[in-house]
This record gives C-alpha cells, structure tokens and sequence, in this order.
C-alpha cells in the first residue's frame, strides 16, 4: 500500500511527481511520535529552506528552490495503522478506505514543480534549530519556555510563509505580513505579563552585528518619537512591516505600494525581506553551539559568510543597492573619487 500512495503522484498536467515522506521509527521516542513534535521538525526545515530560498528569489531572476511553505505542506492521505488501507483526515473530513486499487493524488497547480527544483536548508541555521528540536523532544524531553517560543513562532511564520494565491488581493498579502508581525513577537515575549511591542523586536534586531557599515549604521527613524534613537535598515524593514501590518489591520486606505519598503514598487515586496530579517532575529534568538564555538569565535565558515553575503545583499535591495557597487564605491574612493549615496541613506 505504502507503495501504491508514494508512487501515484502527478501534476494537474499528468507529469509524475516523487513525494517526500517522513518516516517514523519504531522504537522513537513518545515525545517525537506526537504530531506536535512532527509538525516542528517540519517547520523547522521549511523555515531554514524558505529563508534561504527567498534571499535567492531577491538576488536571482532564476530560482529553483522553494519560497512558499506550501511545498512543505503534509498530504491527508496516509496509511491505516494497519498498512492496509489509506485514512484521510482533515477538520472538514475523515474517512477511512481499508481497501485501495487505485489512488492518484495531486500536486498544488499554484505552485511550481520543476525536475531542478531543490529544498536546500541553511546548514547552520538549522544545525542549531535541530538541537533544541532534540532538546525539547528527544532529551531530555522538557518543555521549556525558550523552546516553546521558539517553536511557537515557526508554527505562526510557517503561515505567514504560504502563497497568497486564494485571493491574490492587497489583503491578503496584508494578512500575511500581519502573521510574520506575531512570529516575531513571540520570540521577545517575557514570562511575566510585559506588554510586547514592536519596540522589542527592533531591540532584538538591533543586537545583530553586520560585517557590512551600510547595514550596521544606525540612520533610519523607526520611533514616531523624534528624541528615540534612530535604528538600522534591517530595523527600519521591520517598522516598514509593522506599519503596513497596522494599515491593513486597521481600515486604513491601502495601494499597492504599502507592500513595498519606502513605498517604492521596484524595491523587493517586503513579504520576501520578511524571512531574512527573521534569519536576523533567530540568529540573536538562538545561541551558539558548542562544538562550534570555537569557530565562531574565530569567525564564520567559508560557507556560512556565502550565506551571510547573500542576505546582506537582499537586505541592501530594499534600499536600491548592490553589494557591487559598494565594492565599486571602495574602489573608487581608494582612487579619490567621490560617491554619492542614494538619498535613503542621507
């Protein structure tokens, strides 16, 4: 049976799809075995994919790695605990077929199936997920409030991360931005009763150290009060979030360009910054690993600094500039030739 669900997948087109599957050990641990704890495992690789996979879709025209977490999305259909038939359950259905000849199932037609197309996580975003997967679920098993957060808010960035396709209004979109607003928010949640704000998430984004000036420079206003200190770009995003969050919450009056940082349409949408300046967050959020203190201590790896590269630079494209020209403009100066920096940077 396992074999006939695996094997009849195919596209509304007809062509043949391999699914994933995740399989479960017998002699798991209880804890591992709860659907909670299969849900976060989950989560937590389509976050570190989806991260990755958006700053690709900003810095590239061609991208065959997954953007919306939809690609992650369980299948209803599975085995009856017998493996003689298929149930499927769902909270508008649940049935059970104990005997199955035929089954065909399908893909999302809205979203792209290419031969190419690769799931790749952040290695070192993930490394450090999967241990307080372990933490949490394996050993010792405990429930933690770090973890809890931590988890809580991939269930709430996972929606966030889904294609806005059922509408495809401003709303919608809208809706989505308001969930990456609470998946933050959740990560700087104090255990006694505080009142959590955008003022705590820009002060954990704040903590992040870039190696780039432009992004570590503190030029953008990200309080109404003038007498606030001013925040960075990767702040300045966030409030861009917030505020569109509170337009489209609010009744505001809304156009397409509320979607767009500083309003500019030819600048990334912000639903795509959202998921690296959560890789922001998360790197503040989580500590760092043990066995590669060390290394951390001394430095990025040649592949974390590739990764860290490319979100800096789709970070920078919310203001217009590429990591080239910077490296123009350093060469320039070093000639004594003088740069002017676009006017969101004055």
């Amino acid at each position: 049976m396992a074999k006939i669900l695996l094997n009849n997948f195919k596209t509304e087109m007809g062509k043949e799809v391999k699914p994933c599957a995740l399989i479960l050990k017998e002699d798991a641990p209880k804890l591992v075995k709860n659907i909670e704890a299969v849900v976060a495992f989950r989560n937590s690789l389509a976050i570190t994919s989806l991260i990755r996979g958006s700053t690709r879709a900003i810095n590239s025209e061609n991208v065959f790695e997954p953007t919306y977490s939809d690609h992650f999305d369980f299948y209803p259909v599975t085995l009856t605990k017998t493996g003689k038939g298929f149930i499927i359950s769902t909270p508008s259905t649940l049935g059970v077929w104990p005997k199955v000849d035929k089954f065909l199932g399908h893909t999302y037609p809205h979203i792209p199936i290419f031969e190419q197309f690769k799931a790749i996580p952040d290695k070192f975003l993930a490394e450090k997920i999967i241990k307080q997967w372990k933490f949490r679920y394996v050993a010792p098993g405990r429930d933690s409030w770090y973890t809890r957060l931590l988890f809580r808010s991939f269930e709430v960035a996972y929606q966030a991360l889904l294609s806005p396709y059922r509408h495809s209004t401003l709303y919608e979109y809208g809706t989505n931005l308001s969930l990456w607003t609470s998946a933050f928010e959740i990560l700087v949640q104090k255990k006694r009763g505080k009142n959590i704000g955008y003022k705590d998430v820009l002060e954990l984004l704040g903590k992040y150290k870039w190696d780039e000036k432009r992004l570590h420079q503190r030029r953008y206003k990200i309080y109404k009060d003038k007498n606030m200190p001013k925040g960075n770009l990767v702040q300045k995003i966030y409030r861009e979030l917030y505020d569109a969050r509170c337009d489209f919450f609010h009744g505001n009056p809304v156009t397409e360009s509320r979607l767009f940082p500083f309003r500019n349409i030819k600048r990334p949408i912000l639903s795509k910054l959202a998921p690296i300046v959560y890789w922001t967050a998360l790197t503040v959020y989580l500590p760092s690993l043990t066995r590669r203190g060390k290394i951390e201590s001394l430095g990025t790896s040649f592949q974390e600094s590739l990764n860290r590269l490319g979100y800096m630079e789709a970070i920078l494209s919310a203001n217009g500039v590429k990591l080239e020209d910077i490296y123009k403009e350093g060469k320039n100066k070093a000639r004594g030739h003088r740069i002017t920096s676009p006017p969101e940077f004055i």
